[in-house]
């Protein structure tokens, strides 16, 4: 969907505007058209435009070629997947029929589903699939207009991000079937080179190096040497590009980070409480729509797109500051609006006077659109606090405890207490298994193992089922046997600098449960300050031209001008692209959004797809967890842990200092949906 003006390097503009540039040509001829996508292709149009948006251009209906449709005496863009079944798709709406003789003209002839035809592939189709599957057709050909290759095979999820829809591919990665692996690994390829085209890029290209031996090691360096070729191959890259006349490589050029799920194991196992990744990892929450159950029982959808102003502002911070905010936004609104300023009156016509009257009416649209944005964002945070309650006593601190290796102030904490504590967050039946695992996988990364007696105490609390996925993280490349310092997580200085200073910033928010800052953000600020390690993370080809950042701190006016109208300056700002293989975190992506601003570089992270605690650990079980199986279950029988005032910094609506803020909160959205 086209994103609001103020944001300025958006990678869903940047593929809405190539989309739309490739279909203009074709919808100048015709007028209007049907547009027919596969499952595919409807995804990665919808990550980047409206349905709105495509009836204003031309197209009067969007079908499935996957499923049956009518005949329409209509022209027809077909943008679909050049796989076998969508070819044989393609070629049956123009076939004859089997029982029509074609020479003698006899028997029953079929009509065409549609009148004239333009194709446009997502990727190579390959000489073999149109020989066999379309050029057989005689209809098919008469009826092609045109038909080309776009090179388009990635998802925009909002500006700074991309996803290749591959849902469970960690789990593909972990598993020993080589040819399924390196299919996968070749499609991170391809799908990474459509990315480079669509963004004029030919980028220099670094990995994260193998740290072993192990094959899983390598994955890293095999996708960036299938990208960019070598002297004898030409890389997919390059072989993409050369089919491409017109395509023009960006002067700046840009820079591609290749690392894998395997630098950072921690992080999509901590319980987040910053907007968004809470989301994610709570509630309903698929392709920027979040789903939840109301208290009447009332089913609701949400979209959370980045055209809604309060999401932008809110998404990364802290749970208790949206709460904050929320209602600080909702005093200054009623300073300014008629309506809000007085709803008591409002709602009794007959005490206005004509001038009350005329203000009032002018102000209700806005007050309506900002009620319906005040209850929106209240309700989805009252089903993010119901959830995390239970753990804010004991599993939120240990994890960050565990995971910064220092406790809320910052100082060092004494590790000997940490397997205690672990075994108290097993035993408590108000925490659902799934937190559990999170928490003793993070014990075993942490600190290098868990001996064989602490390993019996605490896995006979857990699910046999999530036992092996602990198991399994030897797959990763952690140790789980006996705790040994060498194997322990590897907080370097940088990373921890990046912890403190983040405490630092935070110091309101972050102190209990928001410590621990991914490491994916100390290693890209070490590549934007040019001082990324060559040994750790290596070229794949050392380049001839290095991405230049204008290192300043203070912008011309005009930038300044460009940068409120939210302007491209030519489009030569510094570029780098940052690819996980197996699957990105919503605290990952956080961390990439502050380091774009604060660097003004169009900066952008992408994976195979968005990853939850809940899909990482069953792609670690191996198949001992079935995908649809709920690991969030708790026993409602259990006795509600005692209301910890410690915790307060969650917002809980128990504690003392968060009472009224939450009992004026739900009057203000009971009234915004009374009114």
């Amino acid at each position: 969907m086209p994103p609001s003006s103020t944001i300025r390097f958006s990678l869903e503009e940047i593929l809405r505007k190539k989309f739309f540039g490739l279909v203009q040509k074709f919808l100048e001829t015709e007028k209007f058209m049907i547009l027919v996508v596969d499952e595919v292709t409807a995804r990665i149009i919808g990550s980047c435009t409206r349905l709105s948006d495509l009836i204003d251009a031309g197209f009067v209906a969007v079908q499935n070629i996957q499923k049956k449709r009518q005949q329409i005496e209509m022209p027809v863009l077909y943008f679909i997947s050049p796989t076998v079944e969508n070819a044989d798709l393609l070629s049956k709406d123009y076939e004859y029929g089997k029982n029509y003789d074609k020479e003698n003209q006899l028997g029953e002839r079929l009509v065409a589903t549609y009148t004239r035809a333009y194709v446009l592939f997502t990727s190579s189709l390959g000489m073999k699939l149109a020989l066999d599957h379309l050029v057989k057709e005689e209809r098919f050909l008469t009826s092609v207009r045109a038909m080309s290759e776009v090179f388009i095979q990635f998802e925009t999820f909002e500006s700074r991000m991309f996803l290749f829809n591959r849902p469970y591919a960690l789990h593909d990665l972990l598993q020993a079937d080589k040819q399924v692996i390196f299919k996968l690994l070749s499609d991170c390829s391809q799908k990474l080179s459509s990315l480079c085209v669509t963004l004029n890029e030919r980028p220099n290209i670094r990995y994260r190096a193998p740290r072993n031996d192990s094959e899983s090691e390598k994955y890293c360096k095999f996708i960036a040497q299938i990208l960019q070729g070598d002297s004898k191959d030409r890389g997919d890259l390059d072989s993409m590009i050369k089919t491409l006349p017109k395509w023009k490589r960006r002067q700046n050029p840009g820079t591609l980070l290749i690392i894998d799920r395997g630098q950072d194991p921690i992080a999509p196992l901590l319980h987040e409480v910053t907007y968004q990744a809470a989301l994610a990892d709570w509630v309903d929450y698929k392709d920027n729509i979040i789903r939840i159950e109301e208290k009447d029982g009332k089913k609701n959808s949400y979209d959370l797109a980045e055209t809604d102003k309060w999401w932008r502002e809110f998404r990364h911070r802290h749970l208790t500051e949206v709460l904050t905010k929320l209602r600080e936004q909702y005093e200054e609104f009623k300073t300014k609006n008629n309506v809000a300023g007085n709803l008591s009156k409002f709602s009794d016509p007959a005490s206005w006077d004509s001038k009350d009257m005329l203000k009032k009416v002018r102000d209700y649209p806005a007050y309506r659109e900002f009620a319906r944005n005040y209850k929106k964002h209240f309700s989805i945070l009252e089903q993010i606090f119901q959830k995390v309650k239970p753990l804010q006593k004991d599993a939120l601190l240990l994890e960050q405890d565990m995971a910064t290796g220092m406790g809320p102030e910052g100082g060092s904490v004494n590790s000997k207490g940490f397997i205690k504590r672990v075994l108290e967050v097993c035993q408590d039946p108000s925490i659902c298994m799934l937190s559990k695992a999170r928490v003793v996988m993070t014990y075993i990364i942490t600190q290098g193992g868990i001996s064989t007696k602490d390993k019996a105490k605490v896995f006979k609390y857990l699910d046999s089922r999530v036992v092996e996925a602990i198991k399994n993280l030897d797959r990763l490349g952690i140790h789980t046997g006996e705790i040994r310092s060498e194997f322990r997580f590897n907080r370097t200085k940088s990373h921890i600098a990046a912890i403190r200073s983040h405490l630092s910033k935070e110091s309101r928010w972050a102190m209990q449960q928001w410590r621990y800052v991914p490491r994916i953000c100390d290693t890209v600020k070490q590549m934007l300050d040019g001082e990324l390690d060559k040994k750790h993370y290596p070229y794949i080809q050392e380049p001839s031209q290095e991405t230049k950042i204008q290192r300043t701190t203070a912008l011309s006016s005009r930038r300044k001008r460009q940068q409120t109208r939210g302007e491209d300056d030519g489009g030569e700002r510094p570029r780098f692209i940052v690819f996980i293989l197996g699957g990105v975190t919503m605290s990952e992506a956080r961390s990439i959004y502050r380091l774009g601003k604060q660097y003004n570089v169009d900066l952008c992270l992408g994976s195979t797809e968005i990853l939850t605690a809940d899909e990482y650990i069953k792609c670690l079980a191996q198949g001992a967890i079935q995908r649809d199986a709920n690991l969030k279950v708790v026993d409602k029988s259990a006795a509600t842990l005692p209301t910890d005032h410690s915790g307060a910094s969650l917002g809980d609506p128990d504690s003392s200092d968060m009472k009224d803020m939450w009992r004026s909160a739900k009057k203000d959205s009971a009234k915004a949906t009374d009114l």
